[in-house]
């Protein structure tokens, strides 16, 4: 069994060795999530990417880089391999699993829901910044006023 990259970048060659592709990530990936089968032997995105890269995730942008490789990974799986891994908030805390029955997929798609909401809400924006010429504004960094809290003057994230 596979245990981390590492143990595959011995046996890559040349360009290979100083790419993580997001083949070689799912290979690890699917070995780590055998272990981690239904919602109740989920495992966090922290302890995921530990088991992944053998490091803890860090507040840098090589790490932020790594862990889109890792949902790369992730969809690649879900395309092309029998292991259907999903996302679910738990808190403030997302973990993750592979699915094993109805509810664990109804997860999955309350996950997707979402995405498509925000996509039609970007939809909507698009159309509104065609219709009001935003591009004529001198300062694109001004915020569009449903962006700003009207309690605190602040932009919302």
């Amino acid at each position: 069994m596979v245990k981390s990259l590492i143990n595959i970048r011995y046996d890559l060659s040349g360009a290979q060795k100083r790419q993580l592709t997001t083949h070689n990530i799912a290979v690890v990936l699917i070995d780590v999530m055998r272990k981690h089968i239904g919602q109740n032997k989920g495992i966090t995105r922290g302890e995921l990417f530990k088991k992944i890269f053998l490091k803890t995730e860090e507040d840098s942008l090589a790490d932020w880089l790594r862990w889109e490789f890792v949902k790369k990974a992730m969809n690649y799986c879900r395309k092309r391999t029998l292991c259907f891994i999903t996302p679910m908030r738990d808190g403030r805390e997302w973990t993750y699993f592979v699915v094993k029955d109805e509810d664990d997929a109804d997860e999955y798609c309350k996950v997707i829901d979402n995405t498509i909401k925000n996509m039609r809400k970007m939809q909507r924006r698009s159309q509104r910044a065609a219709e009001e010429n935003w591009y004529k504004q001198k300062n694109w960094l001004a915020a569009p006023p449903e962006v700003i809290d009207v309690k605190t003057k602040q932009i919302k994230y």
